[in-house]
């Protein structure tokens, strides 16, 4: 075993309506308050206020200090020796949202000593709930056996999940988010969706089939939402970028939202409808024991979306099936 190091870390205390700001990585189950190291020469409350700006994309109002925390713990054979400056921190932001690098995968949100406090998904923001329906989206689809690990998930949950905030999205509609547009079926020509649907297809030839490693779920702030694996982002994101620059070619820029969660793969079991305790969700889903599920993903979906907000779930209607990596056919040399 490695000899130990000692590193300096600023923490802030953030709190909001008897609620506490947390994090976690995506890759984690436990929690801890937004923060990161102090480099060296660096004044630690000017190290907090830069930490917070590039985790929530917000400034931050240093209100006090509160006090040291010392920690140590082992990890890949290598003792770590963590001093934590707590201090009270302002943040003028109803619902911070992690601006962190795709690589740390954090979450941000306001806990309740249990764990998360559960919200809802559909008012996260102003725009969460569209106007209207039949929203086209590009998603990938699970397979049957990750719908047979849904199904054992929403039974450790059937019984908690209204009382604490959170509506359950059938088994047959859990995906993907490849791509959300902004466009909707009803105001697009038939001559528009053939252009969308062929870019489409010119742009996903170049890309090969994907595997995800999906595992358990994780309580979050707005959602439940499964583990899926690091290892395939690269892919993933050469995917996301191709359905992109196909949208952008057929429908013009304005039809793109701006990168968000979907440039890592990422599928919900549930969605927030109100406030709960997601530590309570939490403790139910440690009872399931299910292994990491293979997802290949050899097609993606052009789907009509619906919201449905006072249930948490989303349904659609399929407008298109586009394989990934197929090869134009090779017409026969005529000469020979």
């Amino acid at each position: 075993m490695r000899a130990a190091t000692t590193e300096i870390i600023a923490r802030a205390v953030i709190r909001r309506d008897g609620q506490l700001l947390l994090a976690r990585q995506r890759t984690k189950s436990w929690s801890f308050l937004p923060g990161g190291h102090v480099e060296p020469g660096e004044r630690v409350e000017a190290a907090l206020v830069r930490e917070l700006a590039e985790e929530l994309g917000t400034a931050a109002k240093v209100v006090g200090f509160l006090g040291a925390v010392e920690h140590g713990y082992v990890e890949d054979d290598v003792t770590h020796h963590e001093i934590y400056l707590v201090f009270e921190i302002y943040i003028d932001v109803a619902e911070p949202v992690s601006k962190e690098d795709h690589r740390i995968r954090a979450q941000h949100g306001w806990g309740c000593g249990k764990g998360f406090g559960m919200r809802d998904f559909f008012r996260r923001h102003g725009s969460a709930t569209w106007g209207r329906q039949d929203r086209l989206h590009v998603y990938a689809l699970p397979t049957e056996p990750l719908r047979r690990a849904v199904d054992q998930y929403h039974r450790a949950l059937v019984g908690l999940a209204a009382e604490h905030g959170l509506g359950l999205q059938p088994r047959e509609n859990v995906h993907f988010t490849v791509q959300m547009l902004h466009c909707y079926l009803d105001e697009m020509s038939q001559p528009q969706l053939d252009s969308l649907v062929e870019r489409l297809r010119a742009e996903l030839r170049s890309v090969e089939p994907i595997t995800l490693q999906v595992g358990p779920p994780v309580p979050s702030t707005h959602a439940v939402e499964l583990h899926v694996s690091p290892h395939a982002d690269n892919e993933w994101r050469g995917l996301v970028s191709a359905t992109r620059r196909a949208a952008g070619a057929a429908l013009g820029d304005d039809a793109l939202p701006a990168l968000g969660p979907n440039a890592i793969p990422h599928a919900s079991i549930g969605y927030g409808i109100s406030r709960g305790d997601s530590g309570v969700l939490a403790s139910a889903l440690k009872q399931v024991r299910f292994p990491e599920i293979e997802v290949p993903v050899t097609e993606v979906h052009l789907l009509a979306v619906t919201q449905h907000p006072d249930k948490g779930r989303f349904t659609w209607d399929s407008v298109a099936t586009i394989a990934l990596g197929e090869r134009e056919p090779v017409a026969p040399n005529a000469a020979k």
